[in-house]
């Protein structure tokens, strides 16, 4: 596989997927794949542009016909505007999500099943009994803002809450000698910090 199609591990059957290749102080999205048992949720499904190679670096794991679900944790354009390709790979997926976001992409989506996660106890259950759940974030950067968590793994997909602008340093992983790129973002895309410190609270 191309180094700039990486898939990276981060969990056991949790990896995160997609291009690699991350210029400084650029936004790019985390993509990641649960895999479980026969089946795998994707959180987020990425911008429209490298859709393709996503799928490339999730088919190295898993067949897309077994991909039966897509958590958006937010609506924005970078998180979920590939949701048309991945109903042409996977049509039997559904897409959970928060009934607000349901409203801001439904336009996005023709034939894949919503899954509201506030109507259905905040948990998508697999074949095999395993979980995702679900947690409000809601105006953290979007009004529908969820997190999933793993809690096999106990892996947080913390949606908005701890994104940075794309340091120098090509690291994935947060590097807390380099504050300077996540309080760049904080301070341009989140509303009030008193929304941080209740979401806080409650992880």
């Amino acid at each position: 596989m191309d180094e700039n199609n990486a898939v990276l591990m981060v969990a056991d059957n949790v990896y995160r997927i997609g291009p690699s290749a991350r210029q400084p102080g650029s936004l790019d999205p985390n993509i990641y794949l649960v895999v479980s048992g026969e089946e795998a949720a994707l959180v987020n499904a990425g911008p429209y542009q490298t859709f393709d190679e996503l799928m490339d670096a999730a088919s190295s794991l898993i067949a897309p016909e077994k991909l039966v679900l897509v958590a958006l944790t937010t609506a924005a354009a970078d998180m979920c505007s590939a949701l048309p390709l991945v109903e042409k790979k996977s049509p039997g997926a559904h897409v959970a999500m928060h009934w607000r976001t349901s409203r801001m992409v439904s336009e996005r989506i023709s034939s894949l099943p919503p899954f509201i996660v506030n109507e259905n106890r905040w948990e998508f259950s697999f074949r095999n009994g395993k979980k995702l759940l679900f947690f409000p974030s809601a105006y953290l950067s979007s009004p529908g803002e969820i997190q999933v968590f793993e809690p096999e793994s106990s892996v947080l997909f913390s949606s908005s809450l701890f994104s940075s602008f794309t340091s120098g340093t090509g690291e994935l992983a947060f590097d807390y000698r380099q504050m300077e790129p996540l309080i760049a973002y904080h301070e341009h895309y989140m509303p009030d910090s008193r929304t941080i410190k209740s979401i806080l609270e409650k992880i």
